[in-house]
Parts: structure tokens; sequence; C-alpha cells
């Protein structure tokens, strides 16, 4: 913007000429004529937008050391500079009276900074003005998509909606979405910023596992919870690849997955999870985060099966250098998961028989948490050891196949020493043993004493 002073002139006063002028010569006349010369004066602010909002707010820097030239509009004659000073003002005094266009310094902007826009691209200056002018310097601004593909070190805005709160991640990451793009920023404070905020971003184009990042983020909000980010519906295996690459930051739900593998991962910010599911499509890695508020001493192959869970992608890179994506839930409340149902307990193991080598057990048969009747293990410990031994041969030899659930079972464990006390127990299971067995709780503990 400007602001137009106009100094008062001096009247000019013209003095009376003799009335027989043909006795003046043409030198004469010239003596006698009286020059004004005709200047004005031209003033400025520079101050640094630091939010991106192309409006001065009390928080901007003023920008000293910046020259600023005044070129002849229509030329690139130079008819005056000056340079900022610590509060970010400029003058330039007795100019003469013309139109001017004004430019920074591109060598002190370097590649990033760029002067706004302001309301005058050329001003003219009339005898006797001051003009005042305020000039804003910037960073660029960038859609998501361009953002996704500016040369590394570029620093500049973009804008989008959050996907993430501000305190979902230790590392400060936000994932913002504009339409079909998506783009993770790093490093940014911690914010109180929740999903659906739409956000301006500073930030440092940068890759990491060979996507597109932003680092040194700043966000500013622009306004609060505009629209609640609805999550891509993927498979296991396309979410693997981030749909090859396209779906790389972006928020996506997978369904009815199993846990094939769970593995225990140590971070700076706490005991995270990192697990592998597969929805019959192929696998995929899911990381839950103890800062999320995961239980994560309660999951395991065997603790429950995915019904649903939404989170981020993010990329890892294998030693080989392949880029294979995670998926990360933002919170617990990401996560719907199903039970898996466990084999019953046994309450009434007794032993019913004995001889000098042999106890006899019965007890009523459980289901495998599924309706069917279940296998069985056994184990044994004479009362002189704490150390209980699973009986692997005989009747009571695992497996003990079931039979009837609601039923009485028996098995004979043999081999044993005469008179000595005994205490069993019997343990429920479905599956395969050694294969993909999932045991029920161990049964109440029994006692009986052999024969002499």
């Amino acid at each position: 913007m400007k602001r137009r002073t106009r100094a008062l002139s001096l009247p000019v006063v013209l003095l009376a000429l003799p009335l027989v002028i043909s006795s003046c010569t043409d030198s004469d006349l010239a003596g006698r004529i009286l020059s004004v010369e005709s200047v004005g004066a031209i003033t400025g602010l520079v101050y640094l937008d630091h939010n991106g909002n192309e409006v001065q707010d009390a928080s901007d820097d003023r920008v000293q050391g910046l020259e600023i030239q005044f070129l002849v509009a229509g030329t690139q004659s130079l008819a005056a500079s000056a340079t900022t000073d610590a509060n970010g003002v400029f003058v330039v005094e007795n100019l003469l009276v013309g139109r001017f266009r004004l430019e920074a310094d591109s060598t002190f902007l370097g590649d990033s900074l760029a002067v706004l826009d302001f309301d005058d691209a050329e001003l003219t200056l009339r005898a006797g003005d001051t003009l005042s002018v305020v000039l804003g310097v910037t960073f660029p601004s960038f859609t998501l998509a361009e953002a996704r593909n500016l040369p590394v070190g570029t620093k500049g805005f973009t804008q989008g909606i959050v996907l993430n709160p501000g305190s979902a991640f230790a590392d400060g990451s936000l994932h913002l979405q504009a339409g079909e793009t998506y783009l993770r920023i790093v490093g940014t404070p911690p914010t109180t910023l929740l999903p659906g905020d739409s956000v301006r971003i500073l930030g440092r184009a940068a890759q990491e596992a060979g996507q597109p990042i932003l680092r040194e983020g700043e966000p500013f909000l622009l306004a609060q919870q505009v629209v609640l980010p609805q999550p891509l519906e993927l498979n296991t295996a396309t979410a693997a690849t981030a749909d090859g690459g396209l779906r790389d930051a972006a928020l996506v739900r997978i369904r009815d997955a199993d846990i094939v593998d769970t593995a225990t991962v140590i971070g700076p910010f706490g005991r995270d999870l990192l697990m592998t599911v597969d929805d019959g499509s192929g696998p995929l890695d899911m990381m839950l985060l103890q800062l999320g508020g995961f239980d994560l001493g309660q999951v395991h192959p065997d603790s429950f099966s995915i019904r649903e869970a939404i989170g981020l992608l993010g990329p890892s890179q294998t030693p080989g250098g392949l880029v294979l994506w995670r998926l990360i839930p933002r919170s617990s409340t990401d996560l719907a998961v199903d039970p898996i149902p466990f084999p019953g307990q046994v309450i009434d193991l007794t032993v019913v028989q004995a001889t000098s080598t042999t106890l006899t057990l019965n007890w009523t048969e459980v289901d495998d948490g599924f309706g069917s009747p279940s296998g069985y293990t056994a184990r044994f410990r004479p009362s002189t050891t704490l150390v209980w031994t699973e009986i692997t041969s005989g009747g009571c030899g695992a497996p003990i196949a079931g039979a009837t659930v609601g039923e009485v079972l028996a098995c004979t464990a043999d081999g044993l020493q005469a008179q000595t006390i005994y205490f069993f127990e019997v343990r429920p299971f479905r599956g395969t043993l050694g294969v993909d067995a999932l045991f029920g709780p161990q049964s109440n503990p029994a006692v009986g004493t052999t024969d002499p």
C-alpha cells in the first residue's frame, strides 16, 4: 500500500516585462526566468510475512539490509536505490519526479524469498510528493501436489487438512491432505491441532525413504475442524505398497485381518509394537505406538483379529532398498478388534483310580472356543518337586483327543512310582500342537497317591 502526502508548492511569481520587448535579447530573457527543480521523496517499510497471510501482523519481523531499487517505469534504468535499516525502513529523498518500478535485491532474497505484490506495481511521484510504501517479503506458496515435487531444500508454504492430532507422533509428524494428494510434515513443534483442521505449513522440501516430505514444519491454523477426514479403503497388500506409492502418507482403512506375527520395538519414546497383519491379500506391517494409548502387553497373534484398523501410511526402507509402507493407527480408537475365543477351562479334574504305577484321571470336556471338543495336554509332578513334566506317552500322552463337549473324558498316566503323591493338570487347546495350537487356561490341580 502507499500513502501520498503533497507538500505545498511555493508560488511562482512572474515579473512584469517591459512592453517593448524587442530590445531584449534571448540571452537576456533566459537569465530572467526562475528555474524550479521538480523532486519528491519515497519512504518505505519492509517486513517478513512469517505466516504467509500477506498481511503485516504484529509478530512479523522487519527486514534489515535489503536493497530496494527504483527503476524508471518501462525501462531498466536505475534512478535510485536505498537499503533498509534495522527497523526495516528505507528512504529516498530528492528523487526526480516520474513513474518508478520497485525491485528488491534478488541476491539478498535468495532462491526462496520473494516480495509480495503491493498496491502500486508502479509509483507516480509528483513534485513535492512524499510517498510511503509497505512491502512484504515471504516464501512462495505451493499446492500440496507441487510440494511433493519440489527440489530438496526448497522452503515454502503449503496448505491442507490435518489428518492426525498434533500430539500423535513423537517426531512431530503431521499428515496433510488436499483432494487426493497427501504429504507428511516432520519436525513440527507440539501443537493442539486436530484431524480436520485447515492449516498452512511452512517447511523445507526433503526426502525420506525415497518419499517427499517437508522438514522443519511450522503450522499456522486457518480454521478448526473444517471437515472430518475420511480414510481410503485398501486391502493389506495394496496398503503395503501404498498403492504403488500413490497413497503415500494417506489415511487408510483395512478390514478383517489376522495378526500373523508381532515384534516389540524399543524406541526413544517408549515400547512400540510392530506386527504383521493379513486380510488374505498379503502381509502388511502395522505399528502400534505406546504413545497412542495401546495396551501392547495384551497384543499377540492369538489375542484378537482385526475387524477394522484406520491409520496413516508411512514408508520404511528395507536393507535391500525396497520401500514398504506401515500402517500406523493414530490412537487406540482407530482399532476395532474381535477377541479370539480361547478353549474353555477344565474345573473338575479328579484322580479316580490308582495302582502302584498308574493313576487314572477324568474330567468334563470343554469346547475349543468355537463349540467343538477341545484337545488336551496333561502334565504332572511328584510332591517332592515343584517342576512340572509334560506327559508325552501313554494314555495321558499329548495330544488327548476330545469326543463330546459336556461328557466325561478319562485317561491313565502310567510309569509312576509306588506310594507317591502326584499332582496333575490338563490344558485344553485347538489346532495342531507345535504348529498353530491355541491354548486355554490350565485346569484345577488334581492330587492322587499311587498304591504301595
